[in-house]
Order: structure tokens, then C-alpha cells, then sequence
């Protein structure tokens, strides 16, 4: 029997965030992993992040001939593949066992499973922990359409298994996952056919910012197909078939490949959580705002939660690690950004138009094209501002540098909006934005005179 203060299950970002800072501060931590070590994070966001910026490079090639520059765009798909691949494998030495157990942590592998609230079976070895972190992240959801069980396709655990972009590619699934890979392939030449079952992509965002996305990807040459019902998957040719029925019509979707974007599940099988008297259900593991589940000595974080991205898994781990150490600290995702990688960039912080709509709000939205740079470089995108009367509650950003630019606007949630008044914005330059949107917002308060008198300090 194996004894240690903490005991992390899942080596994923969240896992390994709490793994290490809690070896730091001189906790005995046990790490155990039944797969790879990396996670969601190491094998498919990072990934999916470079993929995505190598497609926005093809525009910044194309852009460059307008200051005189002459490039020959030659792509080497499988190149890049292997870059990326060098990528993970790069991060997964930093993880590897050895390199934990340079700093301290002991790690296990298999399958482990709660045989009370502060013992683990593993390998038909006991394990008692003083305290518990379960980090054991999530599964792609598969749906159960007709005839998918003899249709070979691929998910967000297979982006390195591909060898050559395909020709073709079907994506179900119009959430983010979905979104960024239909708008990533298809700048790379891919003939790309999206299909969301709701009434419009990114379902979970407010309407503009799915029509502003769903033209990017009708403009790189994305078929964009909502409110879908499919009615079955099939080969044909050595080509994956999927026929649907949308606006009444019956469709048929042929392709090289088949993607499904359809979500995730809470990986929880084989944990035998009863036994521990942790609370959970298809939506992952309950636990309240200081990431403790219903057992006191046990915490989750991380996708098991239903996390939504890799910032907030890692906020919950700091969460986990503080109070491990009875630090008293608890979650606040209302400053974590959220990222969707098209082209330009989605960024957002705070609150939507959609979770305050049964509340008072105004919006005040502005346009890169109008800011003086953005007349020659860079210009496609806005900058919008959710206000409850002039408190700053939310922010959202497109633009092809808005998931560097949105960190600064974290910073003024909660804030009144008169706090942008007292910086001095770098002329010409991006952030000129703010002084459009201050103007407006002024504006329409009080009009043109009053608004320049307001900007200006006078009054």
C-alpha cells in the first residue's frame, strides 16, 4: 500500500498544472495516467492551434504583394503535418515520466478505480491519499447516426493521424472544434462541407458573431449547412456518403474524409465514483466553487467538470492547488477569454449578449476598417463592448491579432467604460478602436458636443 498527500488522476493541462505546483510546494503527489501524458491540450489543441495559424498565413503571403513584395506560394501539407507532430512530440518531453519524477512526482500508469473516498485500486495496488484530484478530461462524443458504426471517420484524437490533406473533407458539427478545422482546411484548398444540426453555427454564441463567422467560411469556399437532421452515413467508392435533409431538401455530402465535431463527454468510466460518494452525471462531475466535488477531500477540474477551454481548466487547477494548501479560493471564469481561430480571430471576455438577455444591456460596436491603420493593413474585424448602463461586462474582438488584444480588455470587466477616457491610445494603431468606441458611446448619451467635451476630460 502506496501513500501519498495528493493523489492527481489524468495528466492532462489540469492535471499536470496541479501535479507540479503542488510538488513545488513540497506535497508527496502521486500522478497517474492511463494513455499518454498531454491530454486534450498537447495532442489536439495544440495542433489545432497551428493549423489554424498556418491558414492565416496564406492571407498574410497574399496581403504582402499589396507592399510590394513577390512570393510564390509553394505548400507542403504534409511539411506542415510533420511540424506540427514535432510540436506535441516537443511538449510531451517536458511531461514525459522522467521528467516528473525529476521534479518530485511519482508517476503511475493504468486504469485506476476509487475503492472507498480515500483509497485507489491500481494495478491490484492499494493507494491512499491524504486529498484526491481527479483530471481526467474528456471523450469526443460520437452520435448514433445511422450506419457510422461501419464508416471509417475521424475526430479530435486523430488530426495527427492524417498523412496528405485530403481532397475532401465532411465536418459535423458546427461548434468551435468544428468551425476552426472547416475554416483552416478549406484555406488550405480542401473542398469543405459544414453541417451543424441547430439553426446556425456556433450555436452558443450571440447570432452576430455566428453570421460573421459563417461568411468568413462561405467566403474561403465553405459549404455551410444548419438546421440538419442526417439521416445516414455510408461508403460509396472508396468516399465517405452522408445524406441529411436540410430546409425540407434532401442533401448528399460526398467526401474523402469524415470529421465529427459533435462535442465531448466527461471522461468518467472505470472511476467507480459511487464508491468515493462523488456526485456526477452525463455532464461530468459536480463540484462547487472551489472545484470540491461531494466527497470533502476530493476535487475535479479540468474537461470532467465540462470546462469549456484550456484557460479555464488551468484556472481550476490553481483553484485545486490553493485549496489543497486551505487557502481559501474559488472560480471565476467571468476574465478567462475564450478564442475561436478563423480568420480574423473571434476573441472574447465577460458576458454575451445572450446571457444578459433577460436583462438590461446596450452594445457598442465599431469597425477596424474605420480605425486610420486599418485602412491598409489588418482591417477586417470590430470591436464590440457590452454594457450594463456604463459598466463594461463583456468584449468581443475580431480581428487577426484579437487573442493577443482581448487581455487587455479582461482587465476592464466590472469596470465603467470612462476608464478607456484615461489612457492615451498609440496613434495610428489598433488601439484607436477605443477611442471609436468611446466616441460612440458618448455620442449617443449625449450627443456630438457633449461627446467631444466627455472625450476630451471637459467635462
Amino acid at each position: 500500500m502506496r501513500r501519498f498527500d495528493v493523489v492527481v488522476i489524468g495528466a492532462g493541462i489540469a492535471g499536470l498544472r496541479v501535479a507540479k505546483q503542488a510538488s513545488k510546494v513540497g506535497l508527496d503527489v502521486c500522478l497517474i495516467e492511463k494513455n499518454r501524458s498531454g491530454g486534450k491540450y498537447v495532442w489536439w489543441d495544440i495542433p489545432l492551434d497551428l493549423l489554424t495559424w498556418a491558414s492565416r498565413k496564406i492571407r498574410e503571403i497574399s496581403d504582402s504583394e499589396d507592399f510590394g513584395f513577390s512570393v510564390k506560394q509553394d505548400f507542403d501539407f504534409v511539411m506542415l503535418l510533420k511540424r506540427i507532430r514535432q510540436a506535441s512530440s516537443k511538449l510531451y518531453e517536458r511531461i514525459s515520466s522522467e521528467e516528473l519524477g525529476r521534479l518530485g512526482i511519482k508517476v503511475l500508469r493504468g486504469a485506476p478505480r476509487f475503492v472507498s473516498k480515500n483509497v485507489l485500486e491500481l494495478n491490484n495496488e492499494k493507494i491512499v491519499g491524504r486529498k484526491f484530484v481527479i483530471a481526467t478530461g474528456s471523450k469526443p462524443y460520437i452520435p448514433n447516426f445511422e450506419g457510422l458504426d461501419s464508416v471509417k471517420f475521424l475526430t479530435s484524437e486523430d488530426l495527427l493521424s492524417l498523412k496528405k490533406l485530403p481532397k475532401s473533407v465532411c465536418v459535423i458539427g458546427g461548434g468551435v472544434t468544428g468551425v476552426e478545422l472547416a475554416f483552416s482546411l478549406s484555406r488550405f484548398g480542401c473542398q469543405v462541407a459544414l453541417l451543424e444540426q441547430s439553426s446556425k453555427i456556433l450555436a452558443d454564441f450571440d447570432d452576430d458573431i455566428g453570421a460573421f463567422v459563417q461568411d468568413l467560411l462561405e467566403k474561403s469556399g465553405v459549404k455551410v449547412f444548419s438546421d440538419v437532421l442526417i439521416k445516414k452515413v455510408y461508403h460509396h467508392s472508396k468516399r465517405r456518403v452522408v445524406e441529411a435533409i436540410t430546409d425540407k431538401k434532401k442533401v448528399i455530402i460526398k467526401s474523402d474524409e469524415l470529421f465529427l465535431a459533435t462535442g465531448k463527454l466527461a471522461y468518467t468510466e472505470g472511476l467507480n465514483l459511487n464508491a468515493a460518494r462523488v456526485r456526477f452525471d452525463e455532464d461530468g462531475i459536480k463540484v462547487n466553487k472551489r472545484c470540491r466535488t461531494s466527497s470533502r477531500k476530493i476535487f475535479a477540474c479540468g474537461d470532467v467538470t465540462r470546462s469549456v477551454c484550456a484557460s479555464q481548466a488551468v484556472h481550476q487547477a490553481d483553484v485545486v492547488l490553493a485549496n489543497l494548501l486551505n487557502i481559501p479560493k474559488f472560480v471565476n471564469f467571468s476574465k478567462i477569454p475564450l478564442v475561436v481561430s478563423t480568420d480574423p480571430v473571434i476573441a472574447m471576455v465577460g458576458k454575451t449578449e445572450k446571457d444578459l438577455s433577460k436583462n438590461k444591456f446596450r452594445t457598442i460596436r465599431v469597425e477596424f476598417k474605420d480605425v486610420d491603420v486599418g485602412k491598409y493593413k489588418s482591417a477586417e474585424g470590430f470591436l464590440k463592448l457590452v454594457l450594463r448602463g456604463s459598466k463594461i461586462v463583456g468584449v468581443v474582438l475580431a480581428h487577426r491579432f484579437a487573442s493577443e488584444l482581448i487581455n487587455n480588455y479582461a482587465l476592464v470587466i466590472g469596470k465603467n467604460i470612462r476608464v478607456l477616457r484615461k489612457i492615451i491610445f498609440p496613434i495610428p494603431g489598433l488601439a484607436q478602436i477605443n477611442s471609436l468606441a468611446l466616441e460612440k458611446f458618448f455620442r449617443k448619451k449625449n450627443g456630438l458636443k457633449n461627446a467631444l467635451l466627455r472625450l476630451s476630460g471637459k467635462i
